[in-house]
Formats: C-alpha cells, sequence, structure tokens
C-alpha cells in the first residue's frame, strides 16, 4: 500500500480519487472481517519523514480514514509495516525517473543470488484469464508464466514433474541462471538464506522436504 493519505497516495500510485475510496473501503471492510485467529500482514509506504503511525491518536479527518481501520488491524493482531521514503523497484520496472518529484528513494536491487528463490514455491498467482505465473510478488508482467488452466490442472501446472516450464525454471535459478524480471527483484528470497519465521537455513532438498511444495516424487536439481 502507498501513501497515508489520499493526496500522498495519488501522487505515489498516480491512482485517481475513487481507487483511494475502494482501498479505504476494502480495508475498513477486512478490519471488521478478521479474527485473532487470522494470520495477516500489511505494509504501506510514503514519504520519507512522514511518521503516519508515531501520533495515530492525534490524526483526524482525511488522515484517520486510512489509518483508523490500520489500527483496527493492528490491534487484531495484523503486522504493520511501514517503510518510509522507500519504493520498491517491482522486477525493475519502476526507475528512479518514476519517482522524480516525490520525497521518496528506490530501494536497492539485490544482486547476489544463491540458489532458487522462496517465491516461485510459495507464492505462485493464478491470473484472471486462467494463466499460473510462478511469482505472484513482483513479477507484474507475468513473465514467469508455467501453464494455463484451461490446458491443465492446477496440480500438474504446479508439479515440476508433469510441467518443464516449472522444472527448467527451478533448474536455471539453482544454476544461478535467472530471468531478467528475477535478476532486477530487491525481493528475492534464497531457500539456502535463513527463513525469517525460524532462523533456519534450507539446501533446495531440504527445503523441498519441509514446504512439499510440490509432487512427491519429484527429485529437485542438486
Amino acid at each position: 500500500m502507498y501513501g497515508h493519505d489520499k493526496d500522498s497516495f495519488t501522487e505515489i500510485t498516480g491512482g485517481q480519487a475513487r481507487h483511494y475510496d475502494r482501498l479505504t473501503a476494502n480495508l475498513a471492510f477486512l478490519a471488521d472481517l478478521l479474527d485473532d485467529s487470522d494470520k495477516v500482514e500489511i505494509g504501506f509506504r510514503t514519504f520519507d519523514n512522514a511518521n503516519p503511525l508515531d501520533n495515530i491518536d492525534d490524526l483526524s479527518g482525511e488522515l484517520n480514514r486510512l489509518l483508523d481501520p490500520i489500527q483496527q488491524l493492528h490491534d487484531a493482531g495484523v503486522t504493520v509495516s511501514n517503510f518510509e521514503g522507500e519504493y520498491n523497484n517491482w522486477g525493475g520496472v519502476v526507475s528512479e525517473r518514476d519517482l522524480s518529484g516525490l520525497d521518496m528513494e528506490l530501494a536497492d536491487a539485490k544482486t547476489d543470488k544463491d540458489g532458487p528463490c522462496q517465491l516461485i514455491f510459495n507464492k505462485n498467482i493464478i491470473l484472471p484469464d486462467g494463466e499460473v505465473n510462478a511469482c505472484a510478488c513482483r513479477d507484474v508482467d507475468a513473465t514467469l508464466s508455467l501453464g494455463h488452466l484451461d490446458d491443465d490442472s492446477l496440480a500438474d501446472v504446479l508439479s515440476p514433474t508433469d510441467n518443464t516450464a516449472y522444472d527448467e525454471l527451478i533448474t536455471r535459478q539453482n544454476e544461478g541462471d535467472f530471468p531478467a524480471v528475477c535478476e532486477t527483484c530487491d525481493y528475492y528470497q534464497s531457500v539456502r538464506e535463513p527463513d525469517p519465521m525460524h532462523r533456519s537455513q534450507y539446501t533446495l532438498g531440504e527445503f523441498y522436504e519441509k514446504y512439499d511444495p510440490v509432487a512427491d516424487d519429484y527429485e529437485p536439481p542438486k
């Protein structure tokens, strides 16, 4: 989520007031819907030194319209993270030129990559037309397509044993050959890096064993 009020939202995203209205309505709906058992995280990025969460009780009017439901979500156990002055590069789609005139800096792209990214195992996405893409996080143009539900079942699309495209993507990343969108991505998370929740490290094989993201009979590349 970008911006901390209507003005910052429209300036950063280039969206319109109706998009902001939909955002605040959806946040309010989500705040009413969640209970303590739901696991949700919300992060937002806004101008440097905006500090919208520092004095949330003192805010009013348009700010409260956005931050009130965020405060409700936080009270319900939702993790809320604020990244002030930082804008993600969205897999290389966003450049410094896009941030011209904004009090924000482009997040540094990670260039050192070791092993497949966790997100191609646990952040897949089904697009509205039925296309299945490997990454729901930063591949905004769906360049990592794994197949289409008009042609195969979801289980087959997400099985490297049955899907050559998926197997080739895993093998490429394991060998250090990353597609362009992955190479420029600043949200890469290696299967060999410490898990953010459990602080443990995995080889690719151990990652498969722990998360079981694909068919049991699949042998991951060494």
